[in-house]
């Protein structure tokens, strides 16, 4: 992934994530993206307070392929598939928004 594409991405997840979660719940939840070749991790983290660290969950990855950015979430058995309720798009912003909506509660269970 060129570096123009991750500092675009960095732009749309940083505001994302400033809205998805209030100022006053961020020493409580923090949710968080690294890099890794052609995908996007998505992280939640909670405070281990015995142990005085964030312990970290991943939530979805977003990955780059030749027909554009397709999802994966966790099945059981802690391996990752492609979530078919959300087609591959080339417009990452057009994945992050159906994860947000999530219809089917695989990612933001309510």
């Amino acid at each position: 992934m060129d570096s123009f594409t991750k500092q675009r991405i960095s732009a749309i997840l940083e505001a994302y994530i400033d809205l998805k979660v209030p100022g006053d719940l961020r020493a409580e939840v923090r949710l968080t993206y690294r890099f890794n070749e052609r995908t996007v991790i998505l992280s939640e983290e909670r405070p281990d307070w015995l142990q005085r660290k964030w312990d970290s969950t991943e939530l979805v990855h977003f990955c780059l392929k030749e027909n554009g950015w397709r999802v994966y979430a966790r099945q059981s058995g802690n391996e990752w598939a492609p979530l078919s309720s959300i087609p591959p798009s080339k417009d990452f912003e057009d994945v992050l928004e159906q994860v947000e909506m999530d219809t089917q509660e695989v990612i933001w269970v309510t």
